[in-house]
């Protein structure tokens, strides 16, 4: 009897160890779905997986990004229209004027010929593209959204790109 008692209290430190890794595990994921601001079931980057025909091919540094940064690529891709007049607020107006730029370069006739590496790194330009994204699935104008991202990240104190306004009826 001993002896199964001794066992019997060595297990429970492994038990214990055990219960707090699987834990500290649903909290890890719980909380990484709350800093993303969506659960993934609501994320509208789910109905986008590849790149619209035109886009030049993903350089190699893109194999590396992150999947939600990868998502925010794509749906960048796919709102094209509507992010060239949306401003970005991380800090990039010295080098991009949309929110757009901060995930591909265009040349003088707007075509895109390559992506720019910026928004791979950068929590603000995705958090800027998925609110955008959301509003167009919504059914908002780009005007509505464009009011709303101002009003967000401008109550931050965070300064805009040099973005013109949508015109009338976009």
């Amino acid at each position: 009897m001993a002896v199964t008692q001794a066992t019997s209290q060595r297990k429970r430190p492994a038990r214990r160890r055990a219960a707090l890794a699987l834990l500290l595990v649903a909290l890890v994921t719980v909380a990484a779905g709350c800093a993303s601001g969506q659960s993934p079931k609501n994320s509208a980057a789910q109905n986008v997986t590849t790149f619209p025909e035109g886009f030049p091919e993903a350089p190699d540094w893109y194999a590396g990004v992150v999947k939600p940064m990868k998502e925010a690529y794509l749906l960048a891709a796919h709102h094209q229209e509507a992010l060239q007049h949306i401003p970005c607020y991380c800090g990039c107006g010295k080098f991009h004027h949309d929110n757009f730029a901060c995930y591909f370069q265009r040349d003088g006739s707007g075509r895109v010929t390559a992506f720019d590496q910026h928004a791979s790194g950068c929590q603000i330009c995705v958090d800027v593209t998925r609110d955008v994204a959301a509003g167009l699935e919504a059914g908002k104008s780009v005007t509505q959204i464009r009011q709303e991202v101002d009003k967000k990240y401008q109550a931050r104190g965070l300064q805009p790109t040099p973005t013109p306004m949508p015109p009338p009826g976009l």
